[in-house]
């Protein structure tokens, strides 16, 4: 079976969409299953880690069939049942299959391609065979299937199968990040990945390519990966890859739980979804991601943090930058959503134990100023309150992305946003390494 892996993209079934009406050649699929006991089974096709129906397939009395359609470069999958399943590639040539049911596969292939893949699945087949008996350690049956898989990939160098099947590991035999800068890096890996070749977006390798580079074998902070994001794209692509890539980025570095990485999303959106190179979202979720794109580009880590005026308890106006000169806390909050009563407190225990280095300064963005002034009454906060709620004019709801509360903001004493989303766990850990700076 081929390797899966999470597909996170929302916006892949629209892009798929468009593969009929593209000119990629198209290949004819027919073959005979001796003794299948069934009169129907389920051909599709892989799209990361999802299996997504092509069409059904009907046998004829002597388990024949014949596929009525025309199928899309990629790899692909016939299902008899649950226990019963076997990949297949389209290429360049029509597919003609003979297989018996039982023993399950024992497959005859009349194309190289799938010839070609047939070993290369036999490797993995043959070397965990000797593990599960004993003969062989786990390491020594990775070092051995790692061997024999560069040696496949060595006698089927220019197969259109080998390429594609490297991208299902463009790590193979490399244990760290080369030296050489970015671009070296970036060439490296993506030279193992056949962005060109339309049958990789119908496979599992597009999307583990992606989520392996990103999330395990490169640099994790933003402006890093920005960069690896322009030298790629200054290599040849398919379009419907390049689609697919376009949206995976979108999407995993808008749901990032890594500090910073709204900016790589902020610099996708900026690179793309500006520049009407986006075509499979509807104009309303278009309009949706450009605006939170501009609304988180105020608040990226490194920039200064928008100045903003604000009401006291006292009826006092006040602005941000009247507080430059400490590291400060921006805290937005409601003092009448059950997630701030719990996390607020907590933030006023740091203030006190840091009260001679750190200024807090917390608005409430709902309440009415009476709920408001009980409030912090009650609770005796006596930080820095404030508030704003006159909708007429601008304010701080203009220049803060705030998705929920409570939201926090870490600024330095020049009022740049240094941290941001920290639990207050995690917030104690940066004042105790940064206060002092």
């Amino acid at each position: 079976m081929l390797r899966n892996c999470t597909l996170y993209v929302k916006s892949i079934a629209l892009i798929i969409g468009f593969l009929w009406f593209l000119p990629v050649r198209s290949q004819n699929l027919s073959g005979c299953i001796q003794g299948v006991d069934r009169s129907k089974g389920v051909l599709g096709y892989y799209l990361g880690s999802q299996k997504l129906l092509e069409d059904s397939i009907v046998f004829d009395k002597k388990g024949c069939f014949q596929n009525k359609g025309i199928l899309k470069p990629g790899f692909y999958f016939i299902s008899i049942d649950s226990a019963r399943t076997l990949d297949f590639f389209v290429g360049e040539e029509d597919i003609h299959l003979s297989l018996q049911s039982d023993p399950w596969p024992s497959v005859t292939w009349k194309d190289d391609a799938n010839k070609s893949f047939v070993e290369f699945q036999q490797i993995g087949a043959n070397i965990n065979q000797q593990f599960q008996s004993g003969s062989i350690t786990a390491e020594d049956a990775q070092n051995l299937y790692d061997q024999q898989i560069v040696y496949w990939h060595a006698t089927h160098e220019n197969a259109r199968i080998s390429k594609l099947l490297q991208a299902s590991n463009p790590l193979l035999q490399v244990t760290e990040i080369p030296k050489g800068g970015i671009e070296f890096w970036v060439k490296q890996y993506w030279g193992k990945v056949p962005l060109s070749d339309p049958a990789l977006l119908r496979s599992p390798f597009l999307q583990s390519s992606l989520q392996t580079f990103f999330e395990k074998a490169f640099y994790p902070d933003a402006d890093s990966i920005n960069v690896a994001i322009d030298i790629l794209w200054n290599r040849e692509m398919d379009s419907l890859v390049e689609n697919f890539c376009i949206a995976w980025l979108a999407n995993h570095f808008e749901n990032s739980k890594i500090m910073g990485h709204d900016a790589v999303f902020v610099h996708v959106v900026n690179k793309f979804y500006k520049k009407g190179r986006v075509k499979w979202e509807t104009p309303e979720t278009l309009k949706k991601i450009v605006a939170k794109s501009d609304e988180l580009q105020w608040n990226l880590i490194g920039s200064v943090a928008p100045n903003f005026e604000f009401i006291q308890s006292t009826g006092q106006l006040k602005h941000l930058n009247d507080y430059k000169g400490k590291w400060t806390i921006l805290y937005f909050y409601d003092a009448t959503c059950q997630h701030c009563l719990e996390v607020t407190p907590m933030i006023f225990s740091l203030f006190s134990e840091f009260k001679s280095k750190l200024n807090v300064i917390a608005i409430s963005t709902e309440t009415t100023m009476e709920e408001w002034q009980s409030y912090i009454t009650k609770n005796q906060y006596d930080w820095v309150n404030g508030y704003d709620n006159r909708m007429g004019q601008i304010n701080f709801r203009h220049y803060y992305y705030i998705p929920t509360t409570p939201t926090l903001l870490v600024l330095d004493p020049q009022l740049s946003i240094a941290a941001k989303g920290l639990t207050p766990a995690d917030l104690r850990e940066f004042l105790l390494k940064n206060l002092d700076k």
